[in-house]
């Protein structure tokens, strides 16, 4: 057990979807409004945006079989971070993950992991059965609002409508 910065002891355990397994086969994604508007914050450009597309494909037709970048749950923030258990309780009511995204590109963290200043935060629930993509942001990240969470899905913007 880790060490707060007020000499207590933080439980990094709390993790209430530790038995939930992502799928590593083709799995539906939606995508939420806040995608959209997190990525013309963050003034993605079209190499950005095609990496972003590239993860949905790579999910929708693969599940999280072999994915390039770090990929983890968002339930562990720093244990000297005063709001350490809201966090943790936070991520793991919404089972929030976030994935390296590789943008603006890939560095390898000193255990070996491909992890990039970007990663997409997304929401994975068994029982919903599928990849929910709710916002890119910038790492170290900030879980996203319940109002980004719970914005509407839309139609995939990365398909072609043909």
């Amino acid at each position: 057990m880790a060490m707060g910065n007020d000499g207590r002891k933080k439980d990094q355990s709390l993790d209430g979807y530790k038995n939930q397994k992502l799928p590593i086969t083709a799995t539906e994604v939606k995508i939420r409004e806040a995608l959209l508007d997190s990525m013309v914050f963050y003034k993605f450009d079209i190499n950005d945006i095609s990496k972003v597309a590239k993860f949905t494909f790579h999910i929708e037709e693969q599940g999280f079989l072999n994915l390039q970048g770090r990929n983890k749950k968002s339930n562990n923030p720093p244990t000297d971070d005063p709001k350490f258990t809201q966090k943790a309780q936070f991520a793991i009511e919404y089972k929030l993950f976030h994935y390296h995204i590789g943008i603006p590109h890939y560095e390898i963290s000193p255990s070996g992991d491909l992890t990039s200043d970007y990663v997409l935060q997304y929401s994975y629930d068994q029982q919903n059965g599928y990849v929910d993509i709710i916002n890119v942001e910038y790492h170290p990240l900030e879980l996203p609002s319940k109002e980004d969470i719970k914005s509407q899905h839309i139609e995939n913007p990365f398909r072609s409508k043909e």
